[in-house]
């Protein structure tokens, strides 16, 4: 099982400093950043708490796709 780690950082001068938690004990981790919508600012008209539980989508399936993707960006580029 992964460790997961979630936070809204204030952006200053296009920067944010995070401080990791003890129980993340790497010397590398992958950063996402998305920007931050209230959740009251954008209804959605679709209840997705009726489709709780339908996807067939397991962690390994997830992992193998990321994967697939990072190797993407990650192969060497030719000058």
């Amino acid at each position: 099982m992964q460790t997961v780690y979630r936070d809204v950082a204030k952006v200053v001068n296009h920067r944010i400093d995070l401080l990791l938690p003890d129980n993340i004990d790497s010397d590398k981790v992958e950063v996402i950043i998305i920007p931050f919508t209230n959740s009251g600012e954008n209804k959605s008209k679709v209840d997705f708490r009726k489709y709780f539980g339908v996807s067939n989508l397991d962690i390994s399936l997830i992992d193998n796709y990321l994967e697939k993707i990072r190797n993407e960006w990650e192969r060497p580029f030719p000058y």
